[in-house]
């Protein structure tokens, strides 16, 4: 990526300065929802086909079906059933794992929302990957252990709280090129990577 023209100072204490035409935006203006999941009880795994996500069902950015709840069938269902492009922000954790968030991506097996993690859903003039991207940051990882409250064995922060916080939101078709730039290159190291293991291990 090319330096830009010119600059202008973020606002935020953690970024310094931000191409001149770039915003800063709380989240509340880059998402439609803030919304917790279904309290239906969960029951035995593998005994229904309702899978529900729970808080150890998100690690590393990804949704790991092997860590899901499962609930029976209820009507209120449909309104907590995932879709692409949603995050999943974990706002009720350990103080180390508060914020850990997964993308979703489209998948053949339906996964609803369950209780615990924070559902955001985006706005048509945001990329939700970008968005994902800023979410793995440490620096909004900071942002919200400075913000969480602490509980008996965990902390959490509250969906205003999370609402409050900005980021730097360039125009959207940058967006979309800064993924894919970044795609790049993470593929790229990752298969230098895989290079280097193949040849410790030959």
């Amino acid at each position: 990526m090319e330096r830009y023209d010119s600059y202008k100072p973020s606002g935020i204490s953690w970024i310094c300065e931000i191409p001149s035409h770039w915003e800063v935006l709380r989240l509340k203006n880059l998402f439609l929802g803030f919304s917790n999941g279904t309290t239906l009880n969960q029951i035995r795994n593998g005994e229904t086909d309702y899978p529900v996500t729970r808080i150890e069902t998100i690690s590393k950015g990804v949704i790991n079906k092997e860590k899901v709840g499962y609930v029976e069938y209820s009507p209120i269902l449909e309104k907590y059933l995932l879709n692409p492009g949603d995050i999943l922000i974990s706002h009720i954790n350990s103080f180390e794992r508060i914020g850990n968030s997964a993308l979703v991506h489209y998948s053949d097996t339906p996964i609803y929302h369950g209780m615990n993690l924070l559902r955001l859903v985006p706005q048509k003039s945001t990329n939700s990957n970008f968005s994902f991207l800023f979410f793995q940051c440490h620096y909004f990882l900071g942002d919200m252990q400075r913000r969480c409250k602490p509980a008996i064995n965990q902390v959490s922060v509250s969906s205003a709280k999370i609402k409050d916080i900005q980021i730097p939101i360039p125009p959207l078709d940058e967006q979309k090129k800064i993924v894919e730039f970044l795609s790049t290159k993470t593929s790229l190291i990752d298969a230098q990577q895989r290079e280097r293991e193949r040849v410790t291990a030959a």
